[in-house]
């Protein structure tokens, strides 16, 4: 319970109310004119303009005036004086003008510490009214309550009063709020019994325009700190600052009222305070109504003004009539909301006529014209024309004339009928109307009544013309031109056609055959010429002519007569098992005819050799090398190579075959050699590749062997396990395992005991083979019995070494132990060195007469998104030798994939030499190409260039070194012709496309993707299928054979 009193409140309100006192002479608010009254027709408006006058004094306002006291136990006095002087606060207060009063108190909650059980939060006392007798009373009615701690229900109380008073529409709403204790806040006290916080209360009186006036009527100093309704002191620093906070966000003040002498000034100015400073004055109506339009203009002005001087807003008021009655109304000045002023209106809306006349009979007739009424004027008519007003009429023909019909009256015509249409012609004749006669009319020449006319062919004959008419043509065409030719046909004219003309070409486009067959070309003419057509024809294609067939360049000779005739040629049969070749056949220059559609004819022809690997091709040099590397078993044979020319023919023979091999590799000429005799020979490294129960290598090492052969011929190796080629040729049916041959040829048909596997490519370069000296199909598949190397020439199909490790790691176990096979190459020291050797060409220096000094070059192509890349790389020497992903020819070049997804060569090069490098594109995409130069390993060339190469497109370079070693790195591009044109089928970059280029096509032709051998580059039209329609691509832009 608070103990501090608040002596003499009561007697300070009692004070305050009386010295409400505005003077007597002071102006109240107004509005002018006080009244408006007006009668407008129904669609009319008028308009009034209205003064509103705020003045320096509050005399005229609307205010609800709620007065709100703290009753608990410290405030005795105050409720003691309030019941004194409430009549004089009430008749002093109503000096503002219309005002109303309301009273109501509180406490606290009558819970824990907060209040005793009698306490009460907050009571309405007295609603708003202006029955002054009521609010006596309830002033009278207040009693004293407790409260236990110091803070009361303040902020609930006041949140009480903004929502569940019953304040005016209109009126200033005002809180005066008398307490000496901060109040209770729901948000910091999480026990209290009301959950209202301060800035819920503050919510809860902006919402409702309610300006509160607070009086702190005590402020108490207690042990070092201030306690009042806006300061909680130390014991209580969370609830300080409320009044502050309330008054300042409602637009009121915080006023000290602890000195009784000055209280009555100090509230009389919060009363003033309330009207003391205004933003926005308006007017609106007291009420509505569908059949008045109001529209005020400004609807509304806003600005910062006091009441230190009189001021004046000045309206436009428009009234529209919208419907017909009688609208009484008030016109309320309003500031801040409340209303200060009040002025009556009183609009009529009834009708006028045209003429001007309230509630009259006159109209607007059909002419625009005011009648009827008082007017003295009738209605307009319409004329015969149907024009209101209009003074048409029927003339004797009864036809509506004059006005605005455009028509005149009617006369007689030439007949003497009124009104009718007869006229007298160019011939001088009444006609028409109703004579029954026609007019006369002019021929096409222009004479009335004349006798010509237009013909077929649109000329003006007969007459006095002097012309004929015209007549058909050939093609049924009037005054056409056309006519039959020597051949019976209507051309010229509009026909389309020319005369005679004849078309040669072949019957089809392409044909498919085997090899040692006759082929027929057809070649046909449109229709039979009286004289003979001579037809020249060149001959191309990956087919070589004179080895494969017996085709070349011609004339084919139709005699007349004829509708056609045949190229005829033959297709040679031989050893090896190649791709698809074509026969490319293409017409030129035709003399008494013209070229027809067909203009080329490919034939392809199908291999049908029965060797299906093991088979190498000489190269362009026509020397073949061959090292002796490794010898790995205890046999002691002997190697051979010869010549395939002619071989299949002997075949199924097998007893002839072996003779004739046996024969050939003795006879030391082009048709074939002793590469190797073990008995007396010795291979390049000794020792052991693990297993082998000593070394077997013996005698003398002859260094690298050169073998003169025929260039492009194919041939086979041949080996004796345990014995010589004489005594196999004395015996070529021998059964002996020892003696009887072992082929690096691979057939299909196992009577001839040539497998797959008997050779394998050791590092897949197509340049170094390991041999079992056992049949294949008994052998124990380590691989290692004899190893060579073999340069100038290239094989086809030989399996990879690493295939056959897999296929036979299960089957050849008896190097090591019995559950472990092992990969010699990689798993023994002296299989590591023969590895290297191959990799990095040593050892051939003695036959491709490389300087002496180290010389190695490398090229490397990075392109710009490894991960997507489809780009591929090559190269070529001087000897159009060459080195790329599926292997080469070029001694010690070798090709790789690094872990970045670059491409690699690097390759011994020569002083004073040339080499061309090929960058392939499968699509388009840039890349960077790097070559460098190394002379005893130290790096004494290095640039790179940035390249862009498009799908199916090949991007050349030239590098070239002189006698110094300088090096020239040429820009990479595609080649072109003598004129400049781009040749962008010439896959091998040598500056022309020839049979070459058609054959890396041709090669692949029928294949699609998805097969093993589908190269996408050559795809050339990207279906997904190469076709003949690729290779016709490379072959029309052939530049030479």
């Amino acid at each position: 319970m608070k103990v501090i009193k608040k002596c003499q409140l009561f007697a300070v309100i009692a004070m305050i109310c009386c010295g409400l006192i505005f003077p007597a002479s002071a102006l109240a608010d107004s509005i002018t004119p006080v009244t408006f009254s007006a009668k407008i027709k129904k669609g009319g408006s008028v308009s009034v303009n209205r003064t509103v006058t705020v003045t320096r004094e509050v005399t005229s306002a609307k205010a609800d005036v709620f007065f709100l006291i703290d009753t608990t136990g410290s405030m005795e006095d105050l409720i003691d004086s309030a019941k004194t002087k409430a009549a004089e606060i009430l008749n002093n207060a109503s000096a503002l003008g219309d005002v109303a009063f309301g009273v109501g108190y509180y406490e606290d909650f009558p819970t824990g510490e907060y209040g005793i059980s009698t306490d009460i939060a907050y009571q309405l006392v007295t609603d708003i009214t202006k029955n002054t007798a009521a609010v006596r009373n309830g002033i009278n009615a207040l009693s004293l309550g407790h409260g236990n701690d110091w803070p009361e229900s303040n902020l609930y109380a006041l949140t009480q009063v903004a929502s569940s008073t019953s304040w005016r529409e209109g009126a200033t709403r005002i809180i005066v709020w008398f307490g000496d204790a901060v109040g209770h806040d729901g948000d910091v006290e999480s026990d209290y019994p009301s959950r209202v916080g301060l800035q819920d209360a503050i919510s809860a009186l902006t919402a409702k325009s309610i300006i509160v006036e607070a009086v702190n009527v005590n402020r108490i100093y207690h042990r070092g700190y201030y306690y009042s309704m806006d300061e909680g002191g130390v014991i209580y620093p969370r609830l300080h600052g409320q009044a502050s906070a309330i008054t300042a966000a409602t637009g009121g003040k915080l006023f000290d009222g602890s000195n009784t002498n000055t209280i009555v000034s100090i509230i009389g100015n919060a009363l003033k305070d309330a009207f003391a400073s205004y933003s926005e004055v308006k007017l609106s109506l007291s009420r509505q109504f569908a059949g008045l339009g109001v529209s005020i203009s400004p609807a509304v002005i806003t600005g910062s003004f006091d009441r230190s001087y009189e001021r004046y807003f000045n309206f436009s008021i428009t009234y529209s009539g919208l419907e017909v009655g009688t609208y009484p109304f008030d016109i309320l000045a309003k500031v801040n909301g409340g209303v200060v002023a009040t002025a009556s209106d009183v609009i009529e809306v009834a009708l006028q006529d045209c003429n001007g006349v309230w509630n009259g009979t006159a109209f607007t007739d059909s002419c625009g014209q005011c009648v009827g009424g008082n007017t003295g004027k009738t209605a307009c008519v319409q004329d015969c024309n149907g024009v209101w007003g209009g003074v048409a009429y029927r003339d004797e023909c009864g036809i509506c004339v004059g006005g605005n019909t455009g028509n005149s009256p009617c006369t007689r015509d030439c007949n003497g009928t009124a009104g009718g249409s007869a006229f007298v012609d160019n011939c001088g004749i009444c006609v028409g109307g109703n004579t029954g006669k026609s007019a006369c009319v002019q021929d096409c020449s222009g004479n009335w009544g004349g006798s010509a006319y237009s013909d077929n062919c649109g000329v003006c004959v007969g007459g006095n013309t002097g012309r004929a008419a015209c007549v058909q043509d050939c093609s049924g065409t009037w005054g056409g031109t056309a006519f039959w030719d020597e051949c019976g046909q209507c051309v010229g004219g509009n026909t389309g056609k020319n005369a005679c003309v004849i078309t040669v070409g072949f019957s089809t486009e392409a044909q498919e055959v085997n090899e040692d067959v006759t082929v027929t070309a057809t070649v046909t003419l449109s229709i039979r010429k009286a004289a003979d057509v001579v037809v020249p024809y060149t001959v191309s294609g990956t087919a070589e002519s004179g080895a494969d067939h017996d085709l070349s360049g011609g004339t084919l000779i139709i005699p007349a007569g004829q509708t056609g005739g045949i190229i005829t040629f033959n297709v040679a049969k031989d050893a090896l098992k190649e791709s698809d070749e074509t026969v490319i056949i293409t017409l030129s220059s035709p003399v008494n005819a013209v070229l027809g559609t067909i203009t080329r004819h490919i034939v392809t022809i199908h291999d049908t050799s029965v060797f299906i690997g093991g088979v190498f091709t000489v190269g362009k040099t026509g020397t073949v090398e061959i090292d002796w590397l490794y010898d790995g078993g205890m046999y002691e044979g002997e190697l051979g190579i010869f010549s395939l020319d002619g071989m299949e023919e002997l075949l199924p023979d097998m007893r002839a075959f072996i003779a004739e091999a046996a024969r050939r590799v003795l006879s030391g000429t082009e048709d074939g050699y002793v590469v190797l005799s073990d008995p007396t020979e010795a291979a390049h490294f000794s020792g052991t590749l693990g297993g082998e129960p000593k070394d077997w290598n013996s005698g003398t090492y002859n260094d690298v062997k050169k073998f003169k052969m025929r260039r492009g011929d194919l041939f086979a190796t041949v080996l004796v396990p345990d014995g010589n080629f004489e005594t196999l040729l004395r015996n070529p049916g021998t059964e002996d395992a020892l003696v009887r041959p072992l082929f690096s040829l691979v057939s299909s048909n196992p009577d001839y005991g040539m497998y797959l596997g008997q050779v394998a490519d050791v590092n897949g370069m197509g340049n170094a083979f390991v041999y079992e000296d056992m049949s294949v199909a008994r052998s124990d598949k380590d691989y290692n019995d004899l190893i060579i190397r073999v340069s100038g020439a290239t094989i086809a199909d030989a399996p990879l070494l690493d295939e056959l490790i897999a296929e036979s790691a299960a089957v050849s176990r008896s190097k090591r132990n019995e559950t472990e096979w092992f990969d010699w190459r990689t798993e023994t020291e002296l299989g590591k060195e023969i590895m290297s050797h191959l990799e990095t060409g040593a050892g051939v220096s003695q036959s491709i007469e490389t300087q002496p000094e180290k010389l190695l070059m490398t090229v490397t192509l990075i392109p710009a998104n490894p991960a997507e890349t489809a780009a591929d790389l090559l190269v070529y020497d001087a000897e159009e030798r060459v080195i790329g992903k599926a292997g080469g020819d070029i001694p010690g070049a070798v090709f790789g994939v690094n872990a970045d997804g670059s491409l690699s060569v690097s390759l011994p090069v020569l002083r004073q030499s040339r080499y061309r490098v090929l960058a392939r594109g499968m699509k388009t995409e840039s890349a960077t190409l790097t070559v460098k130069v190394y002379q005893q390993d130290a790096e004494i060339f290095s640039e790179t260039k940035e390249i862009g190469v498009k799908a199916h497109q090949v991007i050349v370079s030239v590098v070239s070194t002189d006698s110094n070693l300088s090096v020239d790195f040429k820009t990479p591009a595609v080649t072109t012709d003598a004129a400049g044109n781009p040749l962008y089928h010439d896959f091998d970059g040598d500056g022309d496309i020839d049979d070459t280029d058609v054959e890396k096509v041709s090669a692949l032709w029928n294949v699609s993707k998805g097969d093993a051998c589908y190269d996408a580059f050559y795809d050339l039209d990207d279906d997904g299928h190469i076709s003949v329609l690729d290779i016709m691509r490379v072959a029309s832009g052939m530049t030479g054979n």
